[in-house]
């Protein structure tokens, strides 16, 4: 008889096995949005944290924040220098397309590189506090945006000066911009944990990003045939690029580019929340 209860005692645990399993992986991923909408919820610190951040790369030089304008004017009218002397046209023609491009690509590529550090350059905080990690991810997109904003200031100085008058359809800019910035969560969400896990992949996208920039349709126009424009055609930054710029100059967006957009939104979003769920717990140990 107490065989039997021994027996049928071992048949029930086994029986609980899988609910177990099951209720794990359930609490991994409730614990992951808990800690995403907890680090959302904390507005003000991460707000805070952006600005601080901000600020302290032009802490005690003579021109201040200034600099952050300085800086995207001085690289924007040499590229057009540049791209003027190499083909021979004046700059009148190409000044929005190639700075409003550069423009955008410069948020892109903030996005992606400011991504894969998220984590480990915010290694004290995690190791010392306890803090949600997508905090971090808070802080660091609101940085980019400030970041953005003196650029967009220093875009605009230029385009002025060379005759630039807003169409009437670019208010679909800020939409790009508004999804451009949906999609800065994934990516940090994504890249955070692979690259604190594995650190030499940073400098292989530091690298991808580099030649993004002349596979890009920057100082540069799709015509539609050729290599280049094939590469452009599956090159992603092109369609984020062309949903911030084509509405400020004047010319409707290719609709394949919303609908490039919305899948890497998707398959993004999808990809960023597992792997942070699955491996968020680990970062502490990774950074």
């Amino acid at each position: 008889m107490p065989e039997t209860d021994t027996s049928s005692s071992q048949t029930r645990g086994a029986e609980k096995l899988p609910s177990q399993r099951f209720q794990t992986a359930r609490n991994v991923f409730v614990a992951g949005f808990e800690d995403f909408f907890s680090g959302m919820a904390r507005v003000r610190v991460w707000r805070e944290l952006a600005w601080e951040d901000f600020i302290k790369r032009y802490r005690r030089s003579y021109f201040g924040v200034l600099w952050a304008i300085l800086s995207f004017a001085v690289v924007g009218i040499s590229i057009l220098f540049f791209f003027s002397a190499v083909t021979g046209e004046g700059m009148q023609d190409g000044v929005s397309y190639i700075i409003l491009g550069f423009l955008a690509f410069q948020l892109l590529s903030n996005i992606i590189l400011d991504g894969c550090n998220v984590f480990t350059q915010a290694a004290g905080w995690i190791t010392s506090a306890r803090l949600p990690l997508s905090l971090f991810v808070f802080r660091d997109v609101a940085r980019i945006l400030i970041v953005f904003f003196f650029n967009a200031v220093g875009a605009a100085i230029i385009l002025v000066w060379h005759g630039y008058v807003l169409p009437p359809g670019f208010a679909w800019s800020l939409v790009g911009l508004a999804v451009t910035i949906f999609n800065a969560f994934w990516v940090y969400l994504l890249l955070g944990v692979l690259v604190a896990r594995f650190k030499d992949l940073f400098h292989l996208i530091g690298a991808i990003m580099r030649l993004g920039f002349f596979i890009s349709p920057i100082m540069w126009v799709p015509t539609g045939e050729g290599m280049r424009s094939l590469i452009a055609l599956y090159n992603p930054l092109t369609h984020y690029i062309a949903i911030m710029r084509d509405p400020l100059l004047g010319v409707p967006t290719p609709w394949m580019s919303w609908q490039i957009v919305g899948a890497v939104t998707l398959i993004g979003w999808a990809s960023g929340i597992f792997m942070f769920c699955l491996l968020r717990r680990r970062v502490i140990y990774w950074v």
